[in-house]
């Protein structure tokens, strides 16, 4: 009576009529739940970018914008990505993997860093309410994004230089 796991599939599999499922099955269900959620991701992405600029609420305060320039730093993500996939499956060089590991990481940092400007900024407005509603010049939300963005590739530049001594 001392019956291992791989004893019992070896008689089930035998005497059993329920279709089993293989790793392979395993791999195509997360494929298509990954895939299902990316495409989600972008179609909410893209409902984010359009209520905003159609309401006209990007510049109302700083957190709206950086909510808007989330959601299109996360479209950037999904967008680049696969183009950069095609190109280095098409030529095989190994520049194309190098530029998306870059694109991949800084994408990645400029999301976080948004999501840090957003905290700041929602915890300087409970500490400053009437400074809050005090309306912001352009270039105050470009410095804030040039930020952003320079500190996002300041921090992927040494994980792509680590990448180059690796792929050849």
């Amino acid at each position: 009576m001392n019956h291992t796991v791989e004893s019992w599939s070896n008689t089930s599999e035998k005497n059993s009529s329920s279709p089993r499922l293989y790793r392979t099955d395993y791999v195509f269900l997360w494929s298509v739940a990954y895939y299902t959620l990316l495409s989600c991701g972008g179609v909410l992405n893209i409902m984010v970018v359009f209520v905003m600029v159609r309401s006209g609420k990007i510049r109302q305060n700083i957190s709206s914008f950086l909510i808007f320039h989330l959601s299109l730093t996360h479209l950037l993500l999904h967008l680049s990505v696969p183009i950069f996939w095609n190109i280095q499956f098409s030529k095989g060089n190994s520049s194309s993997c190098k530029a998306l590991v870059l694109i991949d990481y800084a994408c990645a940092t400029a999301i976080s860093n948004s999501l840090v400007a957003i905290a700041w900024d929602r915890h300087r407005n409970v500490l400053r309410l009437f400074d809050s509603l005090a309306p912001r010049h352009l270039k105050t939300y470009f410095e804030l994004i040039a930020a952003i963005w320079i500190y996002a590739f300041i921090t992927s530049v040494p994980l792509f230089i680590a990448l180059g001594h690796t792929v050849k």
